[in-house]
């Protein structure tokens, strides 16, 4: 029988889950991630910038450690994601800040009267950012609509913004200006489905790259990592 998962020992390693208000313990709800962390990252955080606090690429004793900490984390990473080595790992600033770079530099290559398309069910940080880009540069935001009794996106959610049927959608600019059209969906199979049959149905044509067998995705991983692909990369389970 598989061992019980201990959620008091677990609690315990937050310290902020122990606050009280008034004798009575403090209720977190949706919060940014690392509002509440646990004691062994507050205690690494705090040997940083006690003793590893300095600019990378120097030579003296500080900024060797810092720069030793770095790869360590680097390479901690790397274990998690089973990267084939930590030069694959990045790190940004934070999911907001990373978006707001990439609109403005995928904004330039936007002109007046272009459109972009939103979903009313993504963080407000994968939507401010693009709304100010619109507003910016005199761009046309079309949304993509839920259903408010599932919260699920109808099977054609896309297809109805991209179609024609609430906006028009030109082909022949798309191609003079060689833009591509991308998108990543993760769901259940018959989500998965749904969305072959809609792809059927418009004549859209996805672009495999390659299909790698489940027992070759250390491999599937090395293919994305070295950027040299063209359409999505699958792995096939049996």
């Amino acid at each position: 029988m598989p061992a019980l998962f201990d959620v008091t020992s677990s609690r315990a390693q937050f310290p902020a889950l122990s606050l009280t208000d008034s004798g009575r313990n403090r209720i977190y709800f949706d919060n940014p991630a690392g509002t509440q962390v646990p004691q062994q990252v507050i205690d690494r955080t705090v040997d940083c910038l006690t003793a590893k606090n300095a600019n990378l690429g120097g030579y003296f004793q500080t900024t060797l450690e810092a720069g030793d900490l770095v790869d360590l984390a680097h390479q901690a990473c790397a274990d998690f994601y089973n990267a084939a080595s930590a030069s694959e790992i990045v790190f940004g600033q934070n999911m907001t800040s990373l978006t707001l770079h990439m609109s403005r530099c995928l904004g330039r290559r936007f002109r007046r009267g272009d459109e972009i398309v939103l979903s009313r069910m993504d963080h407000d940080a994968n939507v401010a950012p693009w709304l100010l880009l619109a507003e910016d540069l005199g761009l046309t935001v079309r949304w993509m609509d839920f259903d408010t009794e599932t919260y699920e996106f109808p099977d054609d959610a896309l297809a109805r913004v991209l179609s024609g049927k609430t906006s028009q959608v030109l082909l022949t600019p798309i191609l003079m200006q060689n833009l591509r059209l991308q998108g990543v969906m993760v769901g259940s199979r018959e989500m998965f489905e749904r969305m072959t049959r809609a792809f059927a149905h418009h004549e859209a044509r996805p672009v495999v790259d390659v299909v790698f067998g489940f027992d070759e995705v250390p491999a599937a991983f090395a293919h994305l990592g070295a950027g040299r692909h063209f359409g999505k990369i699958g792995v096939a389970i049996a």
